[in-house]
């Protein structure tokens, strides 16, 4: 974490939003000194790239490096199972959908305040806010019944996942977080709706490369961060550009769809393979040097017992605990 965070991470920002970063699009002038990237930059107003590709490529190799659980790979190298029903807690769903909720309400800040003033910028703003709702709301609904349908009837009937929902959200949040500024409404919606796809594709792949994550953190972070800039190359108005980076080039740089010139799509391909490669090679660096020292994964009877138990004192599931307090109740009750 700290070497992510301290200096993997730090380069990214630096060459995505510095204004003397080789890809940053936060610069009035385009010069010899300090050059925009295909004279555009690259168009990515909160992050999708940033952060959230950032952290998607690190958990990719990590994920990669360290293995799959033994309850989702019995044998070693073989495929992916699913996990058994009384694998996790029953009430892990509540918490999962408070967490998606927080986070949510947070990415109001994070994409909205990404205008770093409100004075002269409160219609940007105004309209990150409606964007960002509108992805991640289509992005639930989206996987919530796509996933349904792809998942298949349990006993004779489609099941509606919660888990579905949530992490639709967050592939709607981070696909529109690099556009949220530039896109139109109706983009938002085309935006969140193939971030879905971009996500639930992101799981099957993983699933296919037996690479086990536990979270989704690949898909949601990584491949619809991926995606997020690339939207922001294509959706951009000249409209919203001007208003949210510089109107003398807003013409030129504005999305591919939206009758730009097509510079703003090179400049995003050639920074997110640039953040690939970067991320990529330190992180391999980083889990293969904990993973030479026998410091990526815990031992085989603490995975046995779950982290769970030894991270956080969780001993028991709340039914494994609720039919414990049955079976006292019944012990002393009168007549036993």
């Amino acid at each position: 974490s700290i070497l992510l965070t301290g200096f993997v991470y730090p380069v990214v920002v630096c060459w995505g939003w510095n204004t003397t970063g080789w890809a940053s699009a936060w610069k009035s002038v385009d010069d010899d000194e300090n050059p925009l990237l295909m004279g555009c930059g690259v168009i990515d107003f909160a992050g999708s790239g940033v952060v959230h590709m950032t952290g998607g490529v690190a958990a990719l190799v990590g994920s990669a490096l360290l293995g799959a659980r033994k309850a989702r790979q019995p044998v070693a190298g073989g495929p992916l199972v699913e996990l058994p029903s009384d694998y996790a807690p029953e009430y892990g769903p509540i918490f999962q959908t408070l967490g998606t909720l927080v986070l949510w309400m947070g990415w109001y800040g994070f994409n909205g305040v990404s205008t770093l003033y409100i004075v002269n910028y409160g219609l940007v703003a105004a309209k990150t806010m409606v964007t960002t709702t509108i992805a991640a709301g289509t992005g639930a609904v989206t996987t919530l019944f796509v996933g349904s349908l792809m998942d298949g009837k349990i006993d004779g009937h489609y099941v509606l996942k919660l888990g579905n929902a949530n992490n639709g959200v967050l592939a709607g949040l981070v696909s529109i977080t690099a556009p949220c500024s530039t896109c139109e409404p109706w983009a938002a919606f085309i935006i969140g709706f193939t971030g879905s796809f971009v996500y639930m594709g992101g799981v099957g792949l993983l699933n296919k490369l037996k690479i086990d994550d536990v979270v989704s953190a690949i898909p949601v972070h990584g491949f619809c961060g991926f995606w997020g800039v690339l939207m922001a190359a294509l959706f951009a108005t000249p409209a919203n550009y001007s208003n949210a980076y510089y109107s003398d080039r807003a013409d030129k740089c504005a999305g591919l769809f939206m009758g730009g010139e097509g510079p703003a799509l090179t400049a995003a391909l050639v920074f997110l393979f640039a953040v690939i490669a970067w991320v990529g090679i330190l992180s391999l660096v980083i889990f293969g040097t904990l993973k030479a020292m026998g410091l990526l994964r815990v031992e085989a009877a603490i995975e046995d017992e779950g982290m769970d138990s030894s991270e956080h004192g969780v001993t028991k599931g709340f039914a494994d605990g609720a039919a414990e307090a049955k079976a006292g109740a019944a012990q002393v009750a009168p007549g036993n």
